[in-house]
């Protein structure tokens, strides 16, 4: 048998199906994204990770910035909305520890290692990135802890507070603590802390930050 009878190991990606290619650029899209910035990202590196040609990125996406707005729905956007339809548990703590641990699984997944630095240093400067970023994420994923927030507080299980106010205040827990560990982290130290011990460090403390003092007093 010589070289070209051998049988491939495995099917290169050129040769998978038309249908198939906007998910491998996507996939290869948020890597390039998370790894260099959205302005430093460049199409024909992610076209040869997608293992497609440029001019085949353009049959899918009219611009950089398309196939970044696609990127954002197939996959940060995508979870939150699956979020957004699972059922609550019976009491608000134990929703709230589900939507901070959820939060945390995601948003600590490596192939979103840079997207912090998307977020805070680049966006500002694309407004309708940021507002299509807001709207698609921000906005679904804080009106999931601003639900749980106003149920615990009407059940009497969380203390008065503004929602609003308590939802971002939870999630800058999550949001500070993921860039810390991350790559391009400002605290280099946190990089070798359990990530384990820390998202059970924020759940408790948003708990006892929440708790209402009185409930049970009049059991």
């Amino acid at each position: 048998m010589t070289m070209t009878d051998q049988p491939a190991t495995h099917d290169p990606r050129w040769r998978r199906l038309p249908g198939e290619r906007p998910t491998q650029i996507i996939d290869a899209a948020l890597d390039v994204f998370s790894e260099h910035g959205f302005a430093a990202a460049k199409l024909d590196e992610i076209a040869r990770r997608a293992g497609v040609s440029k001019g085949t990125i353009y049959l899918y996406f009219a611009s950089k910035e398309e196939l970044f707005k696609a990127v954002v729905i197939d996959t940060i956007g995508a979870q939150v909305r699956a979020a957004a339809q699972r059922p609550r548990a019976k009491s608000a703590s134990e929703s709230l520890e589900r939507a901070l641990r959820g939060h945390w699984s995601l948003a600590t997944e490596p192939k979103f290692d840079g997207w912090f630095r998307i977020l805070v240093s680049e966006l500002p400067k694309h407004p309708d990135l940021l507002e299509f970023y807001n709207h698609e994420v921000i906005d679904h994923a804080w009106a999931i802890f601003e639900d749980i927030i106003r149920a615990g507080i009407a059940s009497g299980e969380f203390r008065p507070v503004e929602p609003r106010l308590a939802v971002g205040f939870t999630n800058s827990l999550v949001v500070m603590h993921r860039h810390w560990v991350s790559s391009c982290s400002i605290r280099p130290e946190y990089q070798s802390r359990d990530r384990q011990q820390l998202i059970d460090g924020i759940v408790d403390f948003a708990l006892a930050a929440l708790r209402n003092p009185d409930a049970g007093s009049h059991a």
